[in-house]
Parts: structure tokens; sequence; C-alpha cells
């Protein structure tokens, strides 16, 4: 591989065509391909750079390589972005022309995932699912499995899907009395589904008690520890849009409290069978304090049965 051969390792189901991933000679996280034909346009910019070089097998090698160590989360996800475009397919020549076709929507997607920003409705969302996934899911599940069972970001109806048990997380001022729902299938009958609803008020830098979305990722890198998992947690934020940046830290909340709701055939909500086929998206919003009735008093003594 051009001799860099032992600082790649094929990916799995890449049989049809072939995706290595790895460290390229300046010891940068890359990934490599070997094309039959050679690329019209190949792009670098300030965050990937791409290089291309003739085979002794006169195939061409294409090594993809990140030029800042900040943004492997994004990296990962566009890795995985491509392994998904070729998946399905079984001709090599045609799994070829869908990498590069996918490849040269990300020149310039990269870009925007690495520069944009969320907005604050978004981090708050964001610094929900990550309180409940440092307090709750991977005290009870583990890191490993409950970091994979985080689906959320990965466009699931529901953030949390572990097993047969879901959890879907809100999160909302303290002022604020009711929750959005946004699709017919956020909230369903089927296992066992819990509805998490955060509290928060917005407060200064110097509270004892306030917090930021940069606070909440560092503490679950610390917690992780293994880097296969961080690395998995950045390509998971990635997915949700997060990349870590020193403005996060300017948004300052204080988690008030944490109420927890079973779901079951009784909870309010509108569910996939009333909708009519004419009707594209149902949205509704849920007044929180008429849910007392499903509420449950224990979250913990919940999580571990």
């Amino acid at each position: 591989m051009d001799g860099t051969q032992n600082q790649y390792l094929r990916l799995k189901n890449t049989e049809t065509f072939a995706i290595y991933t790895g460290s390229d000679i300046q010891s940068r996280k890359s990934l490599y391909v070997k094309l039959v034909k050679k690329p019209r346009k190949i792009r670098s910019s300030k965050y990937i750079e791409a290089q291309l070089v003739q085979r002794e097998d006169k195939r061409f090698g294409l090594t993809v390589s990140l030029c800042d160590e900040s943004y492997r989360g994004v990296f990962d996800a566009f890795v995985q972005d491509l392994l998904d475009a070729i998946q399905l397919e079984d001709n090599e020549l045609l799994a070829e022309e869908k990498f590069l076709k996918r490849l040269d929507l990300w020149w310039s997607l990269f870009a925007r995932r690495v520069e944009s920003v969320l907005s604050f409705e978004r981090i708050f969302g964001l610094m929900g699912e990550l309180i409940f996934l440092k307090d709750y899911i991977i005290p009870k599940y583990g890191a490993e499995y409950g970091l994979k069972g985080w689906t959320g970001p990965l466009g699931a109806d529901q953030d949390f899907s572990l097993g047969k048990t879901w959890y879907e997380v809100k999160t909302k001022s303290i002022d604020k009395p009711s929750i959005h729902i946004s699709n017919a299938s956020q909230l369903t009958e089927e296992g066992d589904g819990y509805l998490i609803v955060n509290s928060y008020s917005k407060t200064s830098a110097s509270s004892d008690n306030g917090t930021n979305i940069m606070k909440l990722y560092d503490e679950l890198c610390r917690r992780l520890v293994l880097p296969e998992l961080i690395a998995l947690f950045n390509k998971q934020l990635a997915m949700a849009g997060f990349v870590p940046k020193e403005q996060y830290e300017e948004t300052i909340i204080e988690f008030k409290r944490t109420d927890f709701y079973a779901v079951n055939n009784d909870f309010p909500m509108i569910k996939t069978a009333d909708n009519q086929p004419a009707i594209s998206r149902i949205e509704y919003d849920l007044a929180v304090n008429a849910l007392s009735m499903y509420k449950v008093d224990d979250i913990n003594e919940q999580l571990s049965r």
C-alpha cells in the first residue's frame, strides 16, 4: 500500500470495494482506497488533505488525511458515510463510482460540519442527552453498550434504544409548561418506554452549579477513558452537529430537576395508527403538569431493573 501498508486496516463489510483506515506517513488519521479509474477531480482543504498516486499494479492509490486532530469525530462520521454509500453494491466499479460521488460531496460538507455552530435550543437539547448519558445510561448499561444505544444522533425516533427499552429526553426551561413532540413516532407504546424531562435555567459563569456543553463533553471523555470509546462518542456528536469549540463555553445553564415518566398504553400521545395517509407530519406539545400520574419517583430504581 505505497509503503504504508502496515499502518492501515481494512474495514469490515468492504469486500466489493476495499476501504482502509489508519495513519498516513505523517501519522495523521486517514483512509486509503485503491481505484481502478483515475478520478477527474481530487481536492484538499485546510481540514482534510488528499493525495493520489499511481501504483505498480496500474491502479491509483487515494489517501485522504485529517489535518487537525480536533476534528476526529467529523472524520469518523465522514468515513462511516462513505462506507454506507457503497455497502449494498456488489459490483466493484459501481461501488467505486458511488464512493467518489459521495467523496465529492464531502469536500465542502466537511468544512460545513466543522464550522457550523448549533443553535441555543439544540445546545440545550444535546446537553440534556449528555446529562442523561452520563448520570443514568452509562452507570446502568456500561459505556460501550450505552454509547451504541444512543441512537438519537443517527436519526432514530428515540434518543436511546437499548434492547426492548427506549428513552426519549426532552430539555426545557424551568418556566416553560410544555415539551414539544416532533413526530408521531417519538413516543410509542412499543417496548418499555420512558420520557425524561430535564428542566434548566440560564445562569452565569460565576454560578457554582452552572455547566456548559464543553464541561459535559470533557467529563464524559474522562469517564470513557478508552480511545475507541472516545472515538465513538466524538463520531456520534459529529452526527448530531457538535464539534468541540471554545465559543460553546459561553452558554451556561443550571439543571434544576429531572422528571421521569413511564410511557404506556394510556400515556397521552398521538399514535402513528391514528394518522391519515394525506398527513405527512404530526407535531404536538405536551403539558408537563398533566403527566403527573405517569411520573416515576425513583429514576435509579427504574433503571436498575
